[in-house]
């Protein structure tokens, strides 16, 4: 005989109720941080491994202890070169192998909270539309109880050894700009497609022209740690970078490696600087990078 309790306690359920409940489960699974109501990002999850590299990326050094050194994840808001202007949001575990992830979905509030209105420190770059905000994520390298710069750390593509930059942008944007200086010229032309990240690398398109512009995401996902650099005044060469002045980014450069972020001009001649205020601004960026907290 049928058991007709059981059979009528299962039809009082409406049909399609298991359909509907894994529904919103896995609309609750496609959502952000808890509150957001965002949507979860899965290219947002960044699986990388540290690499270390001699300063032109051209040959493999030996890799640091893990325990003298940590990772921070702070942003360049508002540009794509200078000192980070945000806390620390990211603080990953890195593993034996060196292997580590970061998930910047979990801390996009904090981002949009960070953002800041887009003025280029490099005269020559304009963004469309004017009012698009931008950040640069830019990791730092720090000593594992200190606030020195260790080394720098640089996003790479593996098959190349190129630098990249991981920029954000809060809607569809382009950045243009261009500038020639004996014979050589360096033009950035980025095309942002939608809200959110965009990796962006250089291409030489001939002896006398790079271009930066968007890239795909390098598969696998390297970051590079090269002994940190000196900056320079004029006619400076290149050396260790004293303690008290951690080297914050990568700035961009012509082919034949002159810096170009802060110095627009063609002329060799305006490259003149306070080394003593720079060092300071910097000194202050990284412990900012180091003390400041997000709001959660």
């Amino acid at each position: 005989m049928p058991n007709t309790k059981r059979a009528r306690r299962r039809s009082a359920f409406p049909d399609g109720l298991a359909a509907a409940l894994a529904g919103v489960l896995v609309a609750l699974a496609a959502c952000g941080p808890a509150g957001t109501g965002r949507p979860h990002h899965p290219e947002w999850v960044i699986r990388s491994r540290l690499a270390f590299y001699s300063q032109d990326l051209q040959a493999a050094s030996e890799p640091l202890p893990l325990s003298s050194f940590r990772l921070l994840f702070p942003y360049v808001s508002g540009d794509l070169y200078g000192p980070p202007t945000t806390g620390d949001f990211l603080r990953p575990t890195i593993n034996a192998d060196y292997t580590f992830e970061i998930d910047l979905n979990r801390t996009h509030e904090d981002l949009l909270r960070s953002l800041q209105p887009t003025e280029f420190s490099v005269e020559y770059l304009k963004i469309d539309p004017a009012n698009t905000r931008i950040a640069r994520l830019a990791p730092l390298a720090l000593q594992l109880d200190g606030i020195e710069q260790i080394a720098t750390a640089d996003w790479i593509d593996p098959r190349s050894n190129e630098r990249l930059m991981l920029v954000f942008a809060d809607r569809p944007a382009r950045i243009t700009g261009a500038l020639t200086r004996n014979g050589r010229t360096i033009r950035y032309n980025v095309r942002v497609s939608a809200p959110g990240y965009v990796w962006i690398g250089h291409r030489a398109t001939d002896d006398d022209e790079q271009t930066y512009t968007e890239v795909e995401k390098p598969e696998p996902v390297i970051l590079a740690l090269t002994p940190a650099q000196v900056s320079h005044g004029p006619g400076k060469s290149a050396g260790p970078r004293p303690s008290d002045e951690p080297r914050i980014i990568e700035e961009p450069r012509m082919s034949d490696g002159t810096a170009t972020s802060n110095e627009p001009r063609v002329s060799d001649d305006s490259r003149v600087s306070d080394d003593t205020q720079v060092s300071n601004d910097r000194r202050r960026a990284v412990s900012r990078a180091r003390t400041d907290t997000p709001v959660r």
